[in-house]
């Protein structure tokens, strides 16, 4: 019974994230073929990138076009959040596969839902938002970054790890994470 209930857990979990993944691709292939012109996004606006990290704070970004701004804002907030949680997800993950070599725990099943629970879990209201929007061949264009301490973010999955602390002060010991 609760081997099934472990595989239903873990299999719902991967749908979830290919979901998410899923839906990166799919907005950014649809704008990318409306051909924008590049000028028009904000200098701080970097196309194609999910999510980075820069002097201890995490970003965010996304576009989104429709035609009315309101809804084109909205979409573009949520798939901001979406894309640096991908993005904060593909550097966890880097940093456990990393470890797990000499540290059998961080393989071990229950650590790796609970790690990727912590990070779907993450919210990103509190984040500050820069937004910009233009219109081109009568499309509304929204561009947004969201930005957030990159300590909060370490401290949040991590209060959902408290079990498995040790795993998790190794893990933010690699390169992935070190630098956070």
């Amino acid at each position: 019974m609760i081997r099934n209930v472990l595989f239903l857990s873990i299999l719902m979990l991967l749908i979830s994230c290919g979901t998410a993944e899923e839906a990166v691709e799919s907005e950014t292939e649809e704008i990318a073929e409306l051909e924008v012109d590049e000028t028009l996004f904000p200098e701080w606006y970097k196309d194609g990138q999910l999510g980075e990290v820069t002097d201890g704070v995490l970003t965010g970004y996304a576009k989104s076009l429709g035609s009315d701004s309101d809804w084109a804002y909205n979409n573009a907030r949520k798939q901001a959040d979406t894309n640096l949680r991908v993005w904060i997800d593909n550097q966890v993950e880097e940093a456990r596969a990393t470890i797990s070599d000499n540290n059998s725990g961080a393989a071990d099943r229950e650590f790796i839902i609970q790690l990727r629970n912590a990070v779907i879990s993450l919210d990103f209201d509190d984040a500050s938002v820069e937004t910009d929007h233009f219109e081109y061949n009568g499309s509304t264009f929204v561009v947004v970054k969201i930005e957030t301490p990159s300590s909060e973010v370490l401290e949040r999955v991590g209060e959902k790890l408290n079990s498995y602390a040790d795993i998790w002060d190794e893990m933010r010991d690699t390169d992935y994470l070190n630098g956070w």
